[in-house]
This record gives C-alpha cells, sequence and structure tokens, in this order.
C-alpha cells in the first residue's frame, strides 16, 4: 500500500547548530502557508535576538516586524552565497526532502 501525502515544511537551523547538526521542523499539513501562519511559528521556534535569512517568498518579509535581524535572498540573483550558508540551507531541504519522499510524503 502506497499513500501519497502533501505536506509543506518548515523548518530552520542556525548558523551556530552547524558543528552540533541541531535542526528542527515544522510539517504544516492542512495549514496555509502564509505570513498569519509562519510568522507565530518563527516566534515560538527562533529565539527573538537572531538574525534569520530567508528566500525572498511574500510570507517572510515582515520577519523584522518581529524585532528578529532578517535578510531575504533572492535565488534567481543569487543561489549560493557563501556568506550566507545558503547553500548549506539547501542541501538540509534536499536530504530532508529525498527522506520524506522515502516515507511516501510529497
Amino acid at each position: 500500500l502506497y499513500i501519497l501525502i502533501k505536506m509543506f515544511m518548515f523548518g530552520c537551523f542556525t548558523g551556530f547548530e552547524q558543528i552540533s547538526k541541531h535542526r528542527f521542523v515544522v510539517p504544516l499539513t492542512g495549514q496555509k502557508r502564509d505570513k498569519a501562519t509562519l510568522l507565530p511559528l518563527i516566534q515560538n521556534y527562533i529565539k527573538g535576538d537572531s538574525v534569520i535569512f530567508s528566500g525572498s517568498w511574500a510570507a517572510y518579509k515582515d520577519i523584522q516586524t518581529l524585532g528578529y535581524g532578517h535578510y531575504m535572498i533572492n535565488h534567481k540573483e543569487n543561489f549560493t552565497d557563501h556568506h550566507t550558508c545558503t547553500h548549506t540551507l539547501e542541501h538540509f531541504w534536499r536530504d530532508l526532502k529525498e527522506w520524506v519522499k522515502r516515507l511516501g510524503i510529497h
């Protein structure tokens, strides 16, 4: 029996946690992917004095109003940026997607 589940994943890791490999992922099954959903997750899981690097998706544009340092990366202009660790982040998401596909979650 093979069941296909569609799921949006929200998660992060911090530059300070690259050595310990500390990560978190929050599955958002049946939830919207808008700022009303994502901003409370950010406040719940990320310390208030953190600096956040994100994609340029519209749902992330108000992160700075929550008191975080925030830099948006436009992947069309600069997909890999060694100063912001976006390459490491892209590898993390690639590996996570491969893992959940093996579980039948897409």
